[in-house]
Order: structure tokens, then sequence, then C-alpha cells
């Protein structure tokens, strides 16, 4: 998988919105955490324009 991407979880279909069940295998995937560097801290998260891209959890800490 890109960017180190793991597939946590598969379906056999996806929820549409109005109707039951969409068909087509579905992916949840996770990445590894990524640690800024020492004296450094994430001020922001940019993602890329994509009606298509669902995040469902960013954790900082």
């Amino acid at each position: 998988m890109s960017y180190g991407n793991e597939v946590v979880a598969k379906t056999a279909y996806r929820n549409v919105a109005g109707a039951d069940k969409d068909p087509v295998a579905t992916y949840v995937f996770a990445t590894r955490p990524v640690t800024a560097p020492d004296g450094a801290a994430v001020r922001s998260v940019t993602l890329p324009h994509d009606a298509d891209l669902h995040v469902f959890t960013l954790a900082t800490g």
C-alpha cells in the first residue's frame, strides 16, 4: 500500500444514502503514526481536495 497504509477492515458493500447497500468492496486504511521532530509541533494538516476522500479520525498528542 502507498504511504505505509495498511488495510484494517474490508466489507463487501458500502452504505448509500437513500438506499440499502452498494455492492462494492470497501476498505478502511490506517497508517503508522508520524512523529514531529524534537522541538517542532504540528500546526496544521492539509488534505487533498478530493470529494471521494473521507477522513474519520486524525489524532494529535
